[in-house]
């Protein structure tokens, strides 16, 4: 389904060739304290087994990040970190992204929730 602005909202790994946008990504001033940078996320992602994480696209333009812990032994699924870039707010790619991340894990085995928590 499209975003509300028509773009096709995809959730796509992030490569060596696709790092640099992500990076540059940002929340607006306001917004900063709820969640960490892209840069600070993807770092631990590399070292947590239970990671899994995507970039946003709207079409083929990068939006967003978003990063899951998942425990399939427990199993827990949860929302570690979610964020639409400063300038793209209030698109729809935000509820678009989310909705594709609910359908990612509903596809996982033992997967009856999904957590969130907020600052």
């Amino acid at each position: 389904m499209p975003s509300a602005s028509g773009a096709q909202v995809t959730l796509q790994e992030i490569t060596e060739e696709t790092l640099r946008p992500i990076l540059r990504l940002e929340v607006a001033d306001n917004q900063k304290h709820f969640v960490a940078t892209n840069a600070v996320s993807i770092a631990q992602a590399h070292f947590s087994k239970n990671a899994w994480f995507r970039a946003i696209y709207a079409d083929d333009t990068p939006v967003g990040f978003v990063m899951l812990h998942i425990d399939e032994e427990k199993p827990e699924y949860f929302v570690w970190r979610f964020m639409i870039d400063k300038n793209q707010q209030g698109k729809g790619y935000g509820y678009q992204a989310l909705t594709k991340v609910i359908e990612h894990v509903r596809s996982l085995p033992s997967a009856k929730e999904l957590l969130l928590s907020y600052v």
